[in-house]
């Protein structure tokens, strides 16, 4: 840790001390133990006590007055998994899509109402559908910014959808309602495929990327002409980029079960 010459907040360090108190072995404590672990004055304790469980990082059960962690914990944790790691964790299979596919394999988060590229894999041969990494795009923007606006809080969709999309191609999908439909059957099925709804003649799909708290923290999608990624070897495609994600999701902590279904488009079972 780094060392400057700047005072520590003394009420924040306190409220610390509270939050330390926990642990797997002791996930739940009474205000009188938490005073006798931390030596604070009762008073001191109630007061950041409440001002934690204010902000959900501490939850109170009034029938056995007993504290536990609250879930914006979880919150936390997910972010500082998702941004220290999924890059690294990510190569290997982003390497492994592109060589099976021969086609532009791009991932991105999302960051506030803004779809972020932070990985892209360019083909050698053929046409090229790139974007740089560190580039911004709206959140409803092309198969990557579908699935990640798929699992955003329902009042960033309802922020996002009040505002006029503006199409890119004659076969944009831009109505309100027909792009929560479309939403929903992302996460029904677990993927997205447009077909020259973001680019003309070109085809994307894109698939989440979840982290060990079950959080869509990545897109990851293939995206090449619309020729080449046939009705024919569509699916086949369709079934490599959500076996990517899900290996990425493992390696992000990930812990669901899969099953051939998960893996395997709808029209093919």
């Amino acid at each position: 840790m780094r060392e400057v010459k700047v005072s520590r907040i003394r009420s924040v360090e306190r409220a610390i001390q509270v939050l330390n108190c926990f642990s797997v072995q002791r996930p739940e404590m009474t205000i009188d133990q938490i005073v006798e672990a931390t030596g604070l004055a009762k008073a001191t304790v109630y007061r950041i006590l409440y001002t934690l469980e204010y902000h959900g990082l501490i939850r109170y059960d009034p029938a056995t007055s007993v504290y536990r962690p609250g879930y914006q914990l979880l919150n936390y944790g997910g972010i500082l998994l998702s941004t220290l790691t999924i890059r690294t964790e990510a190569d290997e299979e982003l390497n492994q899509l592109q060589l099976a596919t021969r086609q532009t394999v791009l991932m991105g988060i999302a960051e506030g109402r803004s779809l972020v590229y932070i990985d892209s894999r360019e083909t050698s041969e053929g046409l090229k559908y790139s974007s740089y990494i560190g580039r911004l795009r709206p959140l409803h923007y092309g198969v990557l910014g579908r699935v990640l606006l798929a699992y955003q809080p329902p009042e960033v969709v309802d922020a996002i959808l009040a505002e006029p999309i503006a199409p890119t191609t004659e076969d944009s999908v831009v109505d309100p309602e027909a792009i929560r439909a479309q939403l929903a059957e992302v996460r029904r099925q677990g993927y997205l495929v447009e077909v020259g709804q973001t680019i003309v003649g070109a085809t994307g799909v894109g698939a989440p990327v979840f982290n060990a708290f079950d959080q869509c923290i990545a897109a990851v999608g293939v995206v090449g002409p619309s020729a080449a990624l046939s009705a024919e070897g569509l699916p086949e495609v369709v079934r490599q980029v959500k076996a990517t994600a899900e290996a990425i999701s493992r390696k992000m902590g990930w812990r669901h079960q899969s099953d051939a279904a998960s893996l395997t488009p709808h029209w093919m079972r």
